[in-house]
């Protein structure tokens, strides 16, 4: 599956989504401060989908690159601080599907 692009700070997918019909939570181009509480509601609200469906989860989760972060030498936040919350916060293994681009399973 290739996401060429993301809108900010939207989650996409019906609201019975499987394995079968990913959803899409674009963060991109949000500053963590934005981000990670918009991140944790989804995720809680995923949580309580798969509790009552019994079914897991698919999110797709847009961090972007960082191309367009100010300075060059700066290294990109959102990306490191989304992998980071859904590591320490949420116990919650990604991968990294493309850059920019993480693939989680909500069981």
């Amino acid at each position: 599956m290739s996401f060429s692009l993301c809108r900010n700070a939207n989650i996409y997918g019906n609201s019975s989504s499987t394995l079968g019909q990913p959803r899409l939570l674009d963060l991109h181009g949000l500053h963590v401060n934005e981000a990670i509480p918009m991140l944790k509601r989804e995720i809680g609200q995923l949580r309580l989908s798969v509790r009552s469906t019994r079914q897991r989860e698919q999110v797709f989760i847009c961090v972007g690159t960082g191309h367009h972060t100010k300075g060059s030498r700066t290294p990109a936040r959102l990306p490191i601080a989304v992998q980071q919350y859904l590591m320490e916060e949420e116990h919650l293994p990604f991968t990294e599907t493309q850059p920019g681009m993480l693939r989680v399973i909500v069981r």
